[in-house]
């Protein structure tokens, strides 16, 4: 029986891979055979190494995720540039602390394109 847990081939985009959760993440893909393609708006140096350690894949592709007309031409230029992707992170999000009487619409509006809007978009491309 082959290793349920193996990505060994396969192809994942993670976003916000530069740190934290998602940088756990893609070291995860990574440990199970899975080439990381990393998506984010700042230095994934960090990740490539912590992957290059273990001898797994990274590709790093810099997006801002907060530009919602992004989202469908980056899976795109991906596709075109290295290939089919097998499976899909949406990681990257933002927040805006304050309280509720005192976030502005524009702060909520940057929070529900980051968090949701491109969510669906990348999926839905």
């Amino acid at each position: 029986m082959s290793d349920p847990f193996s990505l060994a081939g396969k192809r994942i985009l993670v976003t916000g891979a530069n740190t934290g959760i998602g940088q756990g993440i893609a070291v995860s893909i990574a440990r199970a055979g899975g080439t990381v393609i990393g998506v984010g708006r700042s230095s994934m140096d960090d990740t490539a190494r912590k992957i290059a350690t273990m001898g797994g894949q990274f590709e790093a592709v810099s997006a801002d995720l907060a530009d919602t007309s992004a989202a469908g031409p980056l899976l795109d230029r991906v596709w075109d540039e290295s290939g089919p992707l097998d499976g899909l992170v949406n990681n990257a999000g933002i927040i805006r602390r304050a309280d509720a009487v005192d976030l502005s619409e524009a702060d909520w509006d940057d929070v529900m394109d980051v968090n949701l809007k491109t969510v669906f978009l990348l999926c839905q491309s």
